[in-house]
C-alpha cells in the first residue's frame, strides 16, 4: 500500500467503529458515488472544513430525493 492511503471503506468502517478520531490537515478522495460522498463528509465532519456556508451543506441541495455536493468546491474556499 502507499502511506496515508486508505481506502474509503476502511476509513468509514474504523469511523463508524470510533478508531478514527482525527485525519489530516487535507484529505483527497479519489472517486464517485455514495461511498465518496460519505468519506468527505465524515472527514468534514471530523473538523477539517471550517468555513463552508450554509449552502455548501450537502444537506441544502436535493435532487430527485438525491444529495448533490461538491466537496472541492468548499473545501478550494477554505
Amino acid at each position: 500500500g502507499t502511506p496515508n492511503c486508505v481506502s474509503g471503506v476502511a476509513f468509514l468502517k474504523a469511523f463508524n467503529e470510533g478508531r478514527m478520531k482525527v485525519t489530516a490537515s487535507k484529505v483527497v478522495c479519489v472517486g464517485g458515488g455514495d461511498t465518496s460522498i460519505d468519506v468527505v463528509s465524515v472527514a468534514r465532519r471530523i473538523g477539517h472544513i471550517e468555513n463552508a456556508k450554509p449552502s455548501d451543506l450537502p444537506e441544502t441541495v436535493i435532487h430527485d430525493g438525491y444529495v448533490a455536493h461538491d466537496a472541492a468546491v468548499t473545501a478550494k474556499a477554505q
